[in-house]
């Protein structure tokens, strides 16, 4: 047994002996009638347009957001053959065991929100016979095993930020400390509804909405369930389904609140959580947001949804923050963007497949069609999408080719 092994032994001890924690207000109940329906059917309203904020952290991290809609926009394309992840290009080799013993796939799976916290190890909320399910892979997806799902039917998102320490939420929170053999529901004071949850430099971020129609930012070291809430706010818009979006590189970190335009966002440096000037702000459309770094941080703009349409446009953040726009994208109505590294840019959308830059935007190319709601990297090279219709993609080689991760026992 190597040290790794030993502290992870230890820390699954230790919390399990911890005790519970007691369950969350009355308040987290209140929204599970308004918000959930939509997002578990994974549907999305045009006139909403939430965003997604995916990065590559520092622990290797990777995390994938939910967009609910309420219809589809006209254009559907059918899925791709069945395949499965190529043996060539990707190891096996399994990780050691941590976390509960795992049993068989359930019937009818359908996927809904993936995280990674290295190549091998990953992790797909999803339901199976209208309860949730949570499946784990140590094999890079070779092989899934289900694991305790919190007894909670309006759960959209997942995220682990290492092997032990997890949550699930929508529109409440729920944790986990021992690798998903237990989980407990958490209240962030104030709060009243989760709209995301990040992980990185071993804390985890969230962004919650209050009574009082206001973005708040909350912190916890990641083996605890210790929730500070940040002094400043982000305000919410006028429109109808306002939707706020993290997206983590080490120690930085920015949001984004988004109700049909850009309304606010605040930036993480330091450990504190400020004001920041986003990208996009003047747009009259939505934004999503990626990173691999500190300095490779880039934006997808609707530009001109709610005015005149220009398409959608991509955005490179400068050494002095300032964001440059960089030219259109060959799709309309992103729905993802990722950037594994500077230079490569890739943009998704649910009903025009994921286009991709490996030259810094001179030249763009569409390198799958699948409908995708959700992308990101846990490596410069291996990637995973998930789509409008349930499938989990992945690629081992940087975002040139995409394959379909079967789940199976």
């Amino acid at each position: 047994m190597n040290d790794d092994e030993l502290v992870d032994q230890l820390r699954t001890t230790l919390r399990t002996q911890a005790g519970r924690i007691t369950s969350g207000p009355d308040a987290w109940e209140r929204f599970v009638s308004g918000n959930v329906t939509a997002a578990r059917d994974r549907r999305r309203n045009r006139a909403i347009v939430p965003m997604a904020v995916i990065g590559i952290a520092a622990a290797v991290v990777i995390a994938f957001v939910a967009l609910p809609r309420g219809h589809s926009r006209g254009v559907s394309v059918g899925a791709q053959p069945p395949q499965t992840v190529p043996e060539s290009t990707t190891t096996t080799t399994s990780v050691p065991a941590v976390g509960p013993p795992g049993g068989p796939v359930p019937a009818g799976f359908e996927a809904m929100s993936v995280t990674f916290v290295s190549a091998q190890e990953g992790w797909v909320l999803g339901t199976a016979a209208s309860s949730t399910a949570i499946l784990r892979t140590r094999d890079g997806g070779h092989s899934w095993a289900s694991i305790p799902a919190p007894p909670s039917t309006t759960l959209t998102t997942v995220r682990f930020a290492d092997r032990l320490d997890g949550w699930a939420y929508g529109p409440g929170l729920w944790s986990t400390h021992d690798g998903g053999a237990t989980w407990h529901t958490v209240a962030i004071p104030g709060a009243v509804q989760v709209s995301a949850v990040e992980a990185s430099a071993g804390s985890a971020q969230a962004a919650v909405f209050t009574d009082s129609a206001q973005v708040r930012m909350a912190t916890s070291p990641i083996g605890t369930d210790s929730w500070a809430v940040a002094g400043m706010s982000i305000p919410v818009g006028g429109g109808p389904v306002p939707r706020a979006e993290i997206v983590l590189s080490g120690r930085s970190g920015w949001v984004v609140e988004v109700d049909r335009t850009v309304v606010g966002a605040a930036q993480l440096a330091g450990g504190r959580w400020t004001a920041w000037l986003p990208p996009c702000l003047d747009v009259q459309g939505p934004a999503l947001l990626a990173a691999s770094s500190d300095t490779n941080v880039v934006a997808a703009c609707d530009v001109g949804l709610w005015a005149s349409y220009q398409g959608e446009h991509w955005y490179q953040r400068q050494s002095d923050g300032r964001f440059i726009d960089e030219g259109t994208v060959p799709v309309r109505h992103a729905s993802a963007v990722a950037t594994p590294v500077q230079g490569v840019v890739l943009v998704a959308s649910d009903d025009g497949g994921i286009a991709a830059t490996f030259d810094g935007g001179h030249t763009w190319s569409q390198v799958d069609p699948s409908p995708v709601e959700q992308l990101g990297f846990t490596t410069p090279t291996q990637g995973v999408a998930m789509t409008a219709d349930h499938r989990l993609l992945m690629t081992v080689d940087g975002g040139h080719t995409w394959n379909q991760v079967t789940f199976s026992s």
